[in-house]
Formats: C-alpha cells, structure tokens, sequence
C-alpha cells in the first residue's frame, strides 16, 4: 500500500493488487472468513513490543469489502468522506451513467457544487443517496413478496381480462 498524507477531504490510501502482487486466493479466504464472522469478528494488530491492539469492530466489514475487490484485481481506494468527486467517479460509483449523475445533482436527489463548469460530489452525499436508493429497493422488494404472498401475481384482476 502506498502511504498517504492525509487530512479531510483527501485520498487516504491506494491498493493496487496487481501492483502490490497481491495473493488474491489469500484476500478471498480471508474475505470469506470476515463475512462469515460479521459482527463477531475482532481484528487485531500486533504492536512492535508483540502485544495485540484491537481495531474498532466496524473495521472487519471494510476490510471485508476491501479484500474482496482486491481478490477480483481491482484497485482499491480509502477516500475520506468529505473527498469531492468528478461525476464520472460518482457515476462508477453507483453504477450509472455520467449524464444520470448530472441530472441528479441538477434535479437536487443528489448534493453537489458546481467548481467552474465541472459539478463535484462529496463521498459522504454519494453514501446517503445509495444507502436511500438501497433503502428504497428494499422496501419495493418487501411489497413484491408480499404482493406475491398474497396471491396478487398469480391471476390478472378481472377488470383486465377480455
């Protein structure tokens, strides 16, 4: 990993597995290993004097996530929330397109400045949009599987049968 100065709004730190010659096997399994400890997971760092430091709890989702991106080859980036993004990044983010991020930002779903003739998005409003998206599929996905609990997709209503 590449070491970074940092303070807020800034990149934090890069991981390159291809060229860090990351063991991606190794980031799998261990990747696997953390999901399926979840919350029980404790990770621990070992001090030069060889005691053992444990990491805030939240840590091992990230790390989670980290390895398993690295696992797949791909760069990995620690961005502090405040970082500002272009809409391109914003748009590989959410996995859609540029021009729907502009309109977002422009419609107002999604905080964002203009700096010059160029629209930038802080990290921390990109984390709330998807986290209200996902909440929102969510909810959707709860009424289908009610709705097909309940039987309301296995017949047409009457009033659309000829």
């Amino acid at each position: 990993m590449a070491d970074q100065s940092f303070g807020a709004g800034t990149l934090v730190d890069v991981l390159d597995p291809v060229g860090e010659s990351v063991d991606r096997d190794a980031a799998r399994r261990v990747a696997q290993w953390l999901r399926e400890m979840s919350d029980r997971a404790e990770l621990l760092v070992r001090t030069r004097s060889g005691g053992l430091e444990p990491l805030p709890r939240g840590l091992a989702a990230l790390v989670a996530s980290m390895l398993e991106e690295a696992a797949q080859g791909h760069t990995v980036a620690l961005v502090s929330g405040a970082e500002e993004v272009s809409t391109s990044a914003a748009a590989e983010f959410l996995g859609v397109s540029r021009p729907h991020v502009v309109k977002l930002i422009d419609s107002g779903l999604l905080r964002g400045r203009r700096a010059g003739t160029h629209r930038r998005v802080r990290m921390t409003d990109l984390l709330e949009y998807k986290h209200t998206v996902e909440r929102r599929h969510a909810a959707l996905d709860e009424l289908v599987t009610e709705s097909q609990e309940m039987g309301l997709y296995d017949d047409p209503p009457a009033r659309f049968v000829r």
